[in-house]
């Protein structure tokens, strides 16, 4: 005989945060904002579903959640779990519970609600599958679409005291006691012009003529910031990983490129390990294979959660596809791709760097603008700083020109780029 999901033992629940919201339910004399969400369903007990039921009609008939009504509601509805929890129980739940941590009961209550939807709709597919039902595989994508569906749709929008409490509060007595979370570029005269750094959740574009320095820009500031102690991911469309981390060690030894060398010397080669030795231990990451969104977002997560990657860097933004088998136009990609890209800036809470190609006759222009950028309407849009390198024709100097700043004004600061060692001063 089959075994059916309703039959499976020991799927997740959390009989504590679910015990515990209830109880700040009841400290509070109505369900927590944060906590609407939960239908009776999310709960794994079933008594507690019905208390969690009681609760929700008092709160849609505008009336105090407490034991008593609660009780009442409860011999009325199911007599067995009025027994079960008699008014002193249900006032039990309410001994010692923190009154600030509802955010953190409904997590956990929805994630283990959650994985027991999974579970049942995984083994009853497996069953069918066995079973050789048709659909089968088409029933669980459009189940799991619109499970992912729900949970983006649930919980997006936050209240105005939420922010102010648990956001602006503790960024005011950081500002206080000088504490910045902004990311230093490594380069004071472009942190001034951009309000102090690269934030969290921003999105930086670098663009300039082809030759202008770009790729070796966007690895200095990499270098620069992982010196700080702050992991950056590195993810280059043309050079392999070696060839960067030949020009990493080009930048840093203040030598030629040494992608260009063709013989090294015993003392050369015992010069350029003693700089290897130092610069190993910069918390960079390089990938030189991925070309998709999709994989880059998996690996992504992995890197955020596990080795606390705070940038990424991507050299460049329109060489990316959203997965290997996209079939967009070029400017369909771009387009998509920059919105993507934007995304996973505000998912996963990191800054993100990319650099931009010209369009042909931007690439001619004396003095190219955003609106040369290919694909430059979306990309203008889904970027909060634009930088442009523009270079003298058989010169070092430079100009860097910041032409969108969300947080600052419109500038430019001037510099030098020594070619030969890929290298830029500001």
């Amino acid at each position: 005989m089959m075994q059916t999901a309703t039959e499976i033992n020991e799927l997740p629940g959390n009989n504590e945060a679910e015990l515990s919201l209830i109880g700040l339910t009841f400290v509070r004399g109505q369900v927590p904002s944060a906590a609407k969400v939960l239908a009776t369903t999310d709960f794994y007990s079933p008594y507690l579903r019905d208390v969690w039921g009681a609760c929700l009609e008092l709160e849609e008939e505008r009336q105090m959640v407490e034991p008593f009504a609660v009780h009442d509601i409860l011999k009325r509805n199911n007599p067995g779990a009025a027994a079960l929890w008699p008014v002193s129980s249900l006032a039990n739940t309410s001994l010692g519970i923190p009154i600030t941590h509802e955010n953190v009961y409904v997590e956990k209550i929805r994630s283990a609600s959650v994985r027991r939807f999974l579970i049942r709709k995984l083994y009853d597919g497996i069953q069918s599958l066995i079973a050789g039902e048709k659909g089968t595989i088409q029933s669980l994508r459009r189940e799991l679409n619109d499970l992912e569906f729900t949970e983006e749709a649930k919980g997006n929008f936050t209240s105005l005291a939420d922010i102010f409490e648990k956001q602006v509060k503790p960024a005011l007595l950081d500002l206080r006691q000088g504490v910045t979370h902004k990311i230093s570029t490594g380069f004071p005269a472009i942190d001034r012009i951009i309000g102090g750094g690269i934030s969290l959740s921003d999105v930086m574009l670098v663009a300039g003529i082809p030759g202008g320095g770009k790729s070796a820009f966007v690895l200095q500031l990499t270098s620069n910031i992982a010196k700080q102690g702050i992991p950056v991911a590195f993810l280059s469309g043309e050079m392999s990983d070696k060839e960067n981390a030949f020009r990493l060690l080009s930048q840093s030894s203040q030598t030629a490129n040494l992608n260009s060398a063709v013989h090294l010397s015993d003392n050369d080669v015992e010069f350029y390990n003693k700089w290897v030795d130092a610069l190993k231990t910069l918390p960079i990451y390089m990938d030189s294979r991925t070309y998709d969104l999709r994989t880059l977002s998996l690996s992504l997560r992995n890197m955020v959660e596990n080795y606390g990657v705070k940038v990424l860097v991507i050299d460049y933004i329109q060489l990316m596809k959203l997965n290997r088998f996209d079939k967009h136009t070029r400017t369909e990609r771009i387009t998509e791709t920059s919105q993507e890209v934007k995304r996973i800036a505000m998912e996963y809470g990191i800054a993100v760097i990319e650099v931009a190609q010209f369009n042909r006759e931007g690439a001619k222009s004396g003095k190219p603008g955003m609106h040369d950028l290919e694909g430059s309407s979306q990309l203008e849009k889904d970027t909060s700083l634009i930088f442009i390198i523009d270079r003298e024709e058989q010169s070092s100097n430079v100009t860097l020109r910041v032409v969108k700043g969300r947080n600052s004004g419109l500038s430019e600061v001037s510099g030098r780029f020594e070619g030969w060692k890929l290298s830029f001063e500001f």
